[in-house]
């Protein structure tokens, strides 16, 4: 449905996002493990998340199930100050809580945002795998997250002490999924994992 919708509305106005899911439901679709991810991460390619979120919510409230067949479920966006700085959006789709997010980028427009900028954001290189609804196809775009995934090892997809102190939660990310899902941590993210520096960092 939200890409019918991108294709059917908004390309004849000069706008067509590619939109990928991203993050934990896919590895665990891989895997063909039930999952526990409470919510799916969704990524807007070429158009900032609120806009479309927006757009899309206001498209559901006015003409409900023309979108498909049956339920099309209900979509309620929250665009608060926060939100449009970080230009994401929450929503309820299904009965699914999806959370909507433009490409992470350094660049001056999101139009110039690609997953292989946006990948290097994340946690793990088996987090930054990009299922594109438009073509139905998987990317890769750290070229390891396949091969990690398939190995069952956690690596930061850019330098580990960069990478944590990004956000050093994601060393309990990291020991939780190694325990859930049986993976091991890479060397080079267990040596930052176990330095003084990190344990005071999530002391604080």
């Amino acid at each position: 449905m939200l890409v019918r919708y991108a294709k059917t509305h908004l390309l004849p106005t000069g706008g067509y996002p590619n939109i990928y899911i991203v993050g934990g439901w896919v590895r665990d679709k891989i895997l063909g493990v039930d999952s526990d991810i409470p919510n799916v991460n969704i990524v807007v390619e070429g158009m900032e998340a609120t806009r479309y979120a927006a757009s899309l919510t206001e498209y559901i409230r006015n003409y409900g199930n023309s979108l498909g067949k049956a339920n099309t479920g209900e979509l309620e966006a929250d665009f608060d100050d926060e939100a449009k700085f970080l230009n994401s959006a929450e929503a309820i789709l299904y009965d699914i809580y999806v959370e909507m997010r433009s490409l992470r980028t350094r660049q001056q427009t999101y139009a110039e945002a690609s997953i292989a900028e946006d990948a290097l954001f994340r946690d793990a290189t088996i987090n930054a795998l990009y299922y594109s609804l438009n073509w139905k196809s998987l990317h890769d775009p750290t070229g390891k997250g396949l091969s990690d995934l398939y190995d069952k090892v956690l690596r930061p997809p850019i330098d580990a002490t960069k990478c944590f102190e990004n956000d050093p939660v994601r060393a309990l990310r990291y020991i939780r999924l190694a325990c859930s899902h049986d993976f091991t941590i890479a060397p080079e993210a267990m040596e930052v994992i176990n330095s003084e520096w990190l344990r005071k960092a999530l002391r604080e």
